[in-house]
Order: structure tokens, then sequence, then C-alpha cells
């Protein structure tokens, strides 16, 4: 088969966001006592009319601000496709498409649906794939076996172990009997014919002859190859650059770089084919702007585990293997820089991606900040630190919290018992048992008597005031009084609300009039 990208870095940066995500939203939500996220930039109100995923009776359906329904609540689930403005309904197993005016795209027949951004649906109908425009006019009909990928405006699928070419007009690209293939990268895609691979251009034209036992897609114009159990690599002419001397090949060129493997030991190359350094790692990857991620494993004796096996053979109690592990096995995270030298020591619990020259941090529990040098700018003796935004970053030690700039200054003391992120310049804070503001010189704005303080979002801020919801303006006026009868409210988008009264979700505008009475059993902005 073609090589395909190691699926151990497409993990690595899924684990990577969703740690990330993790470890910062549940601060903020613990904080807040309300839904957020930390914001790259202030609110700002979405151009697009509101449309709202409601619930009644189990079912749900799609209303419009001023509660005409769009979608009636019939539906098992709804799910809304931001960039192409597309709802997916899911009824009774079966999935279809509506726009957001609810019309119909695609009707409620297909056992699973995928809005792709190349502006394009997938749908999969029996084990059968077929590919519609986001209008629902049908592109390919629903009877390919699999739906590879987009590129240079040709979709690659399968068909009867058959790899083909077809153009956005549906038509068949060119005449193929492809036993394997990929997606176009650099002008070039690799095919298979048999047991031997090579490279087509966008014409279909056999521009490399299928000659090798294996490939990599082309990168920094460059692609791997294989043929006599050892990788080289060849350029777009076909011509060999670098001998077939490596025994494994790992991850194509990143920054001048490619990585390479010999008895489980690591190796970056360049593009002459000479080692650069080898990388005496459990796990290594790809190199990202000048720094590549490194992992070792460290084990440590489990006393629980030995008492874990102990009982168990004594009582015969059943237990997991994991239970009965006598070592407690931790994956450690570093980064490399292009010389090999480990900038960011193997030693943390968890390492993220750079951004803005910056990458969090965490070890023992602790979070803190290296630079690309290594340097830890802000240490690690944090309990909890958020990313950067807008140059300031959630800091919590000693379970007390503030904001921290780049260069590890604080706001102001660490004195709050919770913070929110900054929007409009203004921050909620946590004293005691009461929530108030501060702007981003640290000063209290607005005093701290709220039970609960949401950040600001289109100028207003939500808050619980003496049991009561209500919402103020950045001086601390209430622009919509304090109202007992309110049970929940949250933040303000498009203009609108949404309210709980007696139990039931509905919806109100910035001067508290109800615009929707509360009838569903939820209510849900789609965004």
């Amino acid at each position: 088969m073609i090589f395909r990208f190691k699926t151990h870095t497409a993990i690595l940066l899924l684990s990577i966001f969703f740690a990330i995500s993790a470890h910062v939203s549940v601060h903020a939500n613990e904080l807040s006592g309300a839904s957020s996220s930390i914001p790259t930039s202030d609110t700002v109100i979405n151009e697009k009319p509101l449309l709202l995923e409601v619930k009644q009776k189990g079912k749900y359906g799609c209303i419009d601000k001023s509660g005409t329904f769009v979608l009636q609540p019939v539906f098992d689930d709804l799910t809304f496709h931001s960039q192409q403005q597309l709802i997916i309904a899911k009824q009774k197993g079966n999935y279809g498409v509506f726009n957001r005016l609810g019309n119909p795209i695609l009707p409620i027949i297909f056992n699973g649906v995928t809005i792709n951004d190349n502006g394009y649906i997938t749908v999969t109908k029996d084990k059968k794939v077929g590919i519609f425009t986001i209008e629902g006019r049908p592109v390919l009909p629903v009877e390919f076996d699999e739906y590879l990928g987009f590129s240079e405006n040709l979709f690659l699928v399968k068909k009867n172990k058959t790899y083909q070419y077809y153009d956005t007009s549906g038509k068949l690209a060119f005449d193929s009997n492809f036993t394997n293939a990929t997606n176009f990268s650099e002008g070039l895609a690799g095919v298979g014919l048999g047991n031997k691979y090579g490279f087509i251009n966008p014409q279909g034209q056999l521009v490399i002859p299928c000659q090798y036992s294996s490939t990599s897609n082309f990168s920094e114009g460059l692609a791997a190859i294989q043929t006599k159990n050892r990788w080289g690599f060849i350029d777009k002419t076909g011509a060999l650059q670098i001998e077939e001397k490596f025994k494994n090949f790992e991850a194509d060129f990143h920054d001048g770089l490619a990585l390479m493997s010999d008895k489980g030991k690591y190796q970056y190359i360049d593009h002459k084919g000479s080692i650069v350094f080898s990388a005496p790692y459990e796990y290594a990857y790809p190199f990202n702007e000048g720094v590549a991620e490194i992992r070792i494993t460290k084990s440590s004796f489990s006393w629980g585990g030995l008492i874990s096996t102990a009982i168990s053979a004594t009582t015969g109690a059943y237990t997991t293997d994991e239970d009965r592990n006598l070592s407690q096995t931790k994956l450690k995270r570093g980064f490399i820089d292009k010389t090999g030298t480990q900038i960011i020591p193997t030693k943390y619990d968890f390492v993220d991606i750079f951004q803005d020259d910056l990458a969090m941090v965490i070890i023992k529990h602790k979070s803190g900040f290296a630079n690309r040098k290594g340097e830890l700018v802000i240490p690690s003796d944090y309990q909890s630190l958020s990313l950067f935004a807008d140059g300031l970053s959630m800091a919590e030690k000693d379970d007390k919290w503030t904001f921290i700039d780049k260069k590890n200054q604080p706001l102001t003391p660490f004195k709050f018992d919770g913070v929110t992120p900054f929007a409009s310049g203004i921050a909620a804070v946590k004293i005691a048992d009461k929530w108030g503001y501060i702007n981003r010189s640290g000063q209290q704005i607005i005093p701290a008597k709220f039970e609960t303080a949401q950040t600001f979002s289109e100028n207003i801020a939500v808050v619980k005031y003496n049991q009561g919801w209500g919402a103020i303006d950045p001086t601390g006026h209430f622009v919509i009084p304090v109202n007992l009868d309110y049970q929940d409210l949250q933040s303000f988008q498009n203009g609108s609300a949404c309210i709980k009264i007696k139990g039931k979700w509905g919806l109100i505008d910035r001067t508290a009039k109800i615009v929707i009475d509360p009838q569903y059993d939820s209510i849900t902005p789609f965004i």
C-alpha cells in the first residue's frame, strides 16, 4: 500500500487541543458559575440572523429570533454548520440537511452526513458514499465504497477495489484502474498499480512510473520512496535525490528535516540525506517552526499494583490488567531544536504547541510557559494558567487568582477567589463569595456584590444579584433590572438572551422585553 502519514502525529495534535481545552474551560466554568471560554478578542454581534435550537417534549427544532419555527421540533438531534450555514437533522436514525431558512437540501434518508468546508456534502447510505453540493445538487451518486478527499478540484473515491478521480461536475477526470491512490500534494498524487507505486499529475498522466514498493506524499519538493526494504527520496521529475539507505520512514520533510528511524531510534535528515542528528527518544515528531516534540516514558514501582495483585491472588477477585501492573508508566514530553538540543527537557507531564513563541508546560500539576530557547519565562509554580489572550493569562497560585502578562508580572496581587477572561476591557473577579469587575489596569470598577457574574458580551454582562437575575452595563448600572422570576439568564448574542422562567426557556431583548415566551425545555443559539 501507499504509505500514509503516521497517525501518532494526528493523535498528538488532537490530544494537545483537548487537553488544553479541558485545562482552561474547566477552571473558567468553575469560577464564574456560567459556561464560558477564553476569547481571543472581544465579543461582537454576529452578522447572521439569530437561529436557536429548541427542545420540546424530547424533540429538537429550530426557531428564528421572532419565535417562528424554521424547523418543527420533531428531530432527535440538530447540528449547525456555521461556515456553510446548514443544519444536519437526525430523525429515526437517519440524517438529512436543511438550510437556515428551513428548506430541505437533502432528505432524511442517509446513514451519515458530513458537511465539508470545501463546499460539498458527503453522505453515506447502506455502506455506500456519495457527494452533493451545499445546494443539494448531486455530484457523485451514492454508489462508491469510500471517499478519500478533495484536492486539485478532484474528488478521490474508491469503487470495486479501484481508485478514481472525478471533477466537480461529476465526470470521471481520466480513465484509471489504480489499486491505490492518495490526494494531490504539491501537484502530484501517489497511485498504485498492483503492488508498485508511482505518481500522476492532475491530468492523470503517470509522470513517475509505478516502480516503488511504497511512497509518501511530496513535501518540500521531495517524496519518500521504498525499494528493497530501504527508503530514499525523489524529486518531482522522479530523479533520486537521497539514496535508498534508511530502514524506516516516519514523516515527510517539515522545516527542512525529514524523520527516519532504525531499530527504534529516530534520525532527522536534511535534503541531502545527511543525518543531522539522532533522537534517542521513544517518540519523536516532525518539526514545526523550528521545534519538534519528543517523548519518553518513565516507570515507577506501583504499590497499588502490588496490593491489587496480592488481593486478586488471595481472593480470586477479578482485577484489570492496569490494576495488576506493578509499574506506573508516565509519558514525559519535551521539545528539541534543529540541532537536536533539548530546549525544553523531557520532564514535563504536558507540553503545548508554541503559540506566540510560548508553550505551556505542566509538571506535577504545576503550570508555566517556556519560550523557544527553553527558558521558563513563566515559572512552573502556578496551580492553573490559561493560554494568553490579549497579552494576559488567568493565573492561580496558593488558591488565589489574578492575571499575569508575558513577563510574569501580575496585574494585581493574588487576591481573587476566581476570575473570568477579559472582554471589552473588563473581567469578572470573585472576592470571598461575591463577584465584581476590574479593568485592565487592575482597578475595581464595579464592586463585588453579585452571586454570579458573566463576561461582558455586546457591552452587557449578565449577573445574579440577591437571588435574581439581571444585566449591567460597564458602569455597573442595571440595564435589565433584577427579576426574581428569572431562574436563569444567559449571555446576550445578536441583541437577545435566553431566559428561564418557571422551568421553561424563552428569549428576551436588551430592554428585558420577552420576545419568545418561555415554553421550551431548552434553548440554545446556533453559533
